[in-house]
């Protein structure tokens, strides 16, 4: 058990690719999750690690793994370390926040597999910190419970919201799944709000 709620949760996505000696990466810190203390990123923001770094670094080394990783750890603050939680061999949620942070994962992994070949500037260009990212479906969810237990206000939240600058199912260039979203997060509140 490592204490420190969804703040000591961390998230590195990475791509491997065989011709390049070291992988892209995008470093995340969760703030909140859903369900809160075991689930899916909600709202985090970009900050580089460089333990994480190189843990991640050395693990795709050792393996000999190329290709889509989803990393998810823990920080113990009492033995200063962080702690594998898993690893998924494939995207993560948040891709759109590391492709708004200058690390575009999914166009390296689609250039390597199309192309055979991604631009060697590519893996070399550091993420964008501090910047902020909410999925609001989820979201929603983390506040309502964290609400109930004491552990955000009304304030806070819209506060925190006010930070976004990246979102997950948007994209100027296909907003469909992101106005399905809406609709789906606007009945899920009128329902709430008449049977509640």
């Amino acid at each position: 058990f490592i204490d420190g709620g969804d703040e000591a949760t961390w998230e590195v996505l990475s791509f491997s690719a065989i011709n390049y000696p070291s992988p892209m990466m995008c470093i995340l810190h969760k703030i909140r999750q859903y369900p809160p203390a075991s689930g899916v990123s909600s709202f985090l923001c970009t900050e580089y690690n460089f333990e994480l770094e190189n843990i991640v670094t050395g693990a795709l080394k050792k393996a000999g793994y190329y290709g889509l990783a989803d990393w998810e750890f823990l920080y113990d603050r009492t033995r200063e370390k962080f702690f594998v939680v898993d690893i998924n061999c494939r995207s993560g949620m948040p891709n759109q926040i590391c492709s708004d942070a200058g690390v575009d994962l999914i166009w390296a992994a689609y250039k390597s597999l199309v192309d055979k070949n991604v631009p060697n500037d590519t893996f070399s260009k550091p993420q964008r910190d501090n910047l902020y990212y909410v999925n609001f479906e989820w979201d929603i969810g983390s506040f309502s419970r964290k609400k109930k237990e004491g552990e955000i206000s009304v304030t806070e939240w819209l506060r925190s919201l006010m930070r976004a600058r990246s979102f997950a199912f948007f994209s100027l260039q296909d907003p469909l799944p992101f106005l399905l979203t809406t609709l789906k997060i606007l009945k899920l509140i009128t329902r709430k709000l008449l049977f509640s």
